[in-house]
């Protein structure tokens, strides 16, 4: 599986989730783009630490340094290259089982981008 495919249905749901629970429809690109990078930061630093990388970037600077990095890399995919409504005719029209399927594999990626940099040993 392409995992730019994987991103960008994990930034669809967040958006759509944050557009429906909270009702905020110009702030769902915001929360969409926000949270995958944070789960993205989350699995470079999980790199990291299993490749036992993480004792060269010590600074806080460095660590912020990269989630800009990750953030601007995904404004530049999300809002110039590919749209919100691009990903929501692509997937809206799913039948309930795939999107349940979808959503599913969506949320095991996000607990496991946070529980697998807690466990991976130093």
């Amino acid at each position: 599986m392409n995992p730019l495919v994987l991103f960008d249905y994990i930034y669809y749901s967040i958006a759509n989730f944050y557009s429906s629970v909270f009702d905020l429809d110009y702030q769902k690109r915001f929360a969409g783009l926000g949270l995958l990078s944070i789960f993205q930061f989350c699995n470079f630093l999980t790199l990291l630490k299993y490749f036992k990388l993480d004792n060269n970037l010590n600074l806080l600077y460095e660590f912020f340094s990269i989630y800009i990095v990750i953030i601007i890399l995904n404004f530049i995919r999300y809002y110039k290259l590919i749209s919100f409504s691009m990903l929501e005719n692509k997937w809206q029209k799913d039948k309930l089982y795939i999107k349940l399927i979808k959503i599913l594999f969506t949320v095991s990626y996000m607990i496991l981008s946070i529980v697998l940099l807690g466990i991976v040993p130093r």
